[in-house]
């Protein structure tokens, strides 16, 4: 089996001031499932790549 699965849990994790869970699926470490709540526009933010999770959360500070 070229993709190993791995049935670990959510990790928590910390960009900006702001925890966020993810679930790493995919070989390269980026993809998976991961959301967050977003308190300052009451927002649930879900992505399937740590990297768009990071870059939706860049965003959501640059509109404020």
């Amino acid at each position: 089996d070229p993709y190993p699965v791995s049935l670990d849990l959510f990790r928590d994790r910390t960009y900006r001031n702001l925890d966020y869970r993810f679930l790493t699926v995919s070989p390269d470490g980026d993809g998976g499932i991961g959301y967050l709540y977003f308190p300052g526009r009451r927002l649930i933010i879900i992505s399937t790549s740590e990297t768009l999770l990071r870059l939706a959360i860049d965003r959501l500070f640059a509109a404020r």
